[in-house]
């Protein structure tokens, strides 16, 4: 994450907060992964089960697609 400090010139005080903001992003972006996991595995289990219909599929996938925006929208 901070590979290139050195070479950016950055200040200690520059540093540290962008250490603060990237751990700031990881522990907002943890639990929103995890969800996303939990969410592909059940997708899988309705697919294993043979449950999986067109309305538990399009559900299924819609809330893993705004998972993933969240998701990607904390990595910013």
């Amino acid at each position: 994450m901070l590979e290139n400090a050195d070479a950016l010139g950055l200040i200690a005080e520059q540093r540290a907060r962008t250490r603060a903001l990237f751990d700031a992003m990881k522990a907002e972006a943890a639990p929103v992964g995890e969800r996303l996991i939990d969410e592909e595995r059940r997708l899988d289990r309705l697919f294993a089960d043979r449950r999986i219909d067109n309305a538990s599929l399009e559900e299924t996938t819609r809330e893993i697609a705004l998972t993933e925006v969240q998701l990607r929208a904390n990595a910013f």
